[in-house]
């Protein structure tokens, strides 16, 4: 297996990754209860969120394919898992990833419009006053940080669990961390700490979104 950029042929297969991934979150249950999935609500959404990162001036988007080096090879590359990374600071390295165009100002102000036009009038199914609670936390675990690498979102296609994809995509941003001496910073639910704790991640705050949705913020400081 191995890495690549995300591209735009790619949206509809880590569209479908990301909501099977997640499909017993409680956060995503939370935000499109069974209706709202009926009528493509989460997947509109995944689909314009999935796009706004791919334009987002200091972030990276990578897949991870299989190959055929792999034990699991089924004779054509098969999407695996997906990671976004971004990068915070000032710093001669993070302005490296503060690029932008005109194409993707322009993409960004068109998905706006797509996602104030779906949330106002064909998102009527989802529960918009806990959406706006969740909106209205000022919850900033890292705003202290003046250089870091966040993981912004990570996902393994449930079919390839436990062959280390998960591992080997964090393993690029702990890497790239490493060389620019900056520590990584990401929000997970309790249930996936598990495989960050096992690459040396520290808690380092816990938010209550409701009840049942924990977000702990967890953060790899570079080695001297």
């Amino acid at each position: 297996m191995h890495l690549r950029p995300l591209t735009r042929d790619d949206l509809p297969s880590v569209a479908d990754l990301r909501s099977e991934a997640f499909r017993d979150d409680n956060l995503q249950t939370i935000f499109f209860p069974p209706k709202a999935v009926e009528n493509g609500s989460l997947r509109r959404n995944i689909m314009l969120r999935i796009r706004k990162r791919l334009v987002e001036a200091s972030t990276r988007c990578f897949v991870s394919v299989s190959d055929e080096k792999d034990e699991f090879w089924s004779g054509k590359p098969e999407l695996l898992g997906y990671a976004y990374w971004t990068r915070v600071g000032k710093s001669e390295a993070a302005n490296k990833w503060q690029t932008d165009n005109l194409f993707s100002k322009l993409e960004r102000t068109l998905i706006k419009a797509e996602m104030w036009y779906s949330e106002t009038f064909l998102d009527r199914d989802r529960p918009w006053d806990k959406i706006h609670h969740v909106r209205n936390l000022t919850a900033d675990n890292f705003g202290s940080i003046p250089e870091y690498l966040g993981l912004a979102g990570l996902a393994v296609n449930p079919k390839f669990h436990r062959r280390g994809i998960g591992g080997m995509m964090l393993k690029y941003g702990i890497d790239l961390a490493q060389e620019e001496q900056v520590p990584i910073v990401l929000e997970a639910s309790p249930a996936g700490t598990q495989l960050y704790t096992k690459f040396g991640f520290q808690e380092i705050g816990k938010t209550e979104v409701f009840p049942e949705v924990i977000v702990v913020a967890m953060q790899l400081d570079p080695k001297d």
